[in-house]
This record gives C-alpha cells, sequence and structure tokens, in this order.
C-alpha cells in the first residue's frame, strides 16, 4: 500500500514539473535583413553589435535577454546618440523572406506577421543635444500592445536617424526594419493588454525583458521575435518555442491528473486484495 502511494505521490509531482518547466531558447544572430548597404550583418562598426538573444516562455510569461557590445557601449557617444528599439513578437510562426541570412526581408515583404509590441518605456540614452525626456537609461516598465492590423499598424516605426530631421555627412541606417512602437500617438488611445519591466545592464552588455502574464494565444509552437535599435544596424531575429499550445492541446488538467491518481490508487488496491484471496 505505502508502495502504491509513493509512486502515485511521484507521477503527480512529475506531471505538475513537466506543467511548469519553461521552454529555453537560444536565438543566435544569424539574421541579416535587407538594406544593409553592403556592410553585411552590422552597419557600421562593432559598437552596434547585437549577438544573441535568449528567449524563456512558461505559460504566461516570457523572459527575454539580449546580448551584444551595443548594450555595452549605450550610455557612450560610440553609438551615435541612437535609442533603444521594441520588441515584436509573432505567435503564428517566423517566416522570413528568402534563405539565411535572409537579406531581403524587412518589414514591408516579410512573411512574419508580428502580433504584439513589447514597448520600452524610455529609448533614448540621452546623449543627443536638446533630447532631455525619457531617459530610462538603466531600465523601468513595459507595457505590451496588440498591433492593429499587424505588419499594416501604422504605429510601427521603422529605422530611423538618432534624432528626426538629423542627417550626419556618411551616416548609414538600415531601412525598412521595424524598429519601435509609438503606443502614444495622437489619437491613438492604445490600452496595453499585459505590463512587464526591462533592465538595461551596461556591464554585462545585455537588455532584459520580462512580460509578465499577458493571457496571450497563439497558432504556433514556434513564435517569431524582432529586436533592433532605432537605427536597425545590427538585427537579431529568430524563431523561439513557445509551450503554451503544447500544455493546453496535451497536458492535462490538473483535475485530470488527480482523477489518474485516484485510479492509479483503486487499480493498486484491487491488485493487492487479489493477491491476498490467493493466498
Amino acid at each position: 500500500m505505502r508502495n502504491i502511494l509513493v509512486g502515485v505521490m511521484f507521477f503527480l509531482m512529475a506531471m505538475g514539473v513537466a506543467q511548469s518547466a519553461p521552454c529555453v531558447t537560444t536565438i543566435a544572430d544569424n539574421y541579416v535583413g535587407a538594406n544593409g548597404h553592403g556592410y553585411g550583418d552590422i552597419v557600421g562598426d562593432s559598437n552596434f553589435d547585437v549577438a544573441s538573444m535568449q528567449v524563456s516562455a512558461s505559460a504566461g510569461n516570457l523572459q527575454v535577454t539580449i546580448s551584444g557590445n551595443y548594450f555595452r557601449e549605450f550610455l557612450t557617444p560610440n553609438v551615435d546618440g541612437t535609442q533603444l528599439g521594441d520588441l515584436f513578437i509573432s505567435t503564428s510562426g517566423w517566416a522570413p523572406v528568402g534563405p539565411a541570412p535572409y537579406v531581403n526581408d524587412q518589414l514591408s515583404n516579410t512573411g512574419t506577421q508580428w502580433d504584439y509590441a513589447a514597448v520600452l518605456s524610455a529609448h533614448t540614452n540621452c546623449q543627443v543635444a536638446g533630447d532631455a525626456s525619457g531617459c530610462g537609461r538603466f531600465g523601468g516598465a513595459l507595457a505590451l500592445y496588440a498591433l492593429v492590423g499587424g505588419n499594416q499598424d501604422p504605429r510601427i516605426l521603422t529605422s530611423f536617424y538618432p534624432t528626426p530631421g538629423w542627417v550626419a555627412p556618411g551616416y548609414l541606417v538600415r531601412n525598412g526594419q521595424a524598429v519601435q512602437y509609438d503606443a502614444q500617438e495622437a489619437g491613438a488611445n492604445r490600452v496595453a493588454s499585459a505590463t512587464g519591466s526591462w533592465t538595461l545592464d551596461p556591464t554585462a552588455g545585455t537588455l532584459s525583458l520580462d512580460i509578465i502574464d499577458p493571457g496571450w494565444t497563439g497558432t504556433s509552437e514556434l513564435w517569431g521575435l524582432h529586436w533592433t535599435m532605432s537605427c536597425g544596424n545590427d538585427v537579431i531575429e529568430g524563431a523561439a518555442g513557445y509551450p503554451m499550445l503544447a500544455e493546453n492541446e496535451n497536458t492535462p488538467e490538473p483535475s485530470t491528473l488527480i482523477l489518474w491518481g485516484g485510479l492509479a490508487l483503486m487499480a493498486g488496491l484491487a491488485r493487492r486484495r487479489r493477491g491476498q484471496q490467493n493466498v
């Protein structure tokens, strides 16, 4: 009897762990994107390098850590006053144009349908003269917005120079990449579907985003993610596993687990009684 109870207990514990374990994916910087002006992966120098994106997903929560030299240099003049970008998310899969490294892919022609934007509370490092607003520097709040019309949402901002209207001699941007989402555009009246936080760590060279319980659903177990700075000089994009669909479709509810455990206990007791009768 004791062995049966112990077995049932371990079964239920194992199923609970399977339900709560996050799905972790590391996206390497194998995406180039269109309009690189012949530079390849990084337009400009290594100060703009973005090397990888680690995605940890569990039902309800999403944690993303983006690594690269850009975040070490962000608070210095070496990145020419460029701004942090927002994170774009597709819950229906990742389908860039062409083969890797996707040198023709951009917002206007990509097969990836972006569904959400995780918007930082501040984007600038305040290195540009006269730009003293939104100096988040080391972190702040984050808001998740569902895009209206997907890639056609007019609030999606594509690659731009450090300050609107400013073009430095010889300065190039990777044109046509989604970089930020202007949820506060006049008349937009957008309401965030979830909240979270973001943190910049210049020492580690990381930008971390934590989206809390968005309650979203998707049509694919592989989700697309896209991030780049305001100039688009190095884009990190790729697919990461999201376990929500697998859990919802294949993992039993807690009540079902209890039923299984009860049936296992009853079956064990029945076998034990039969064994006693046969003695």
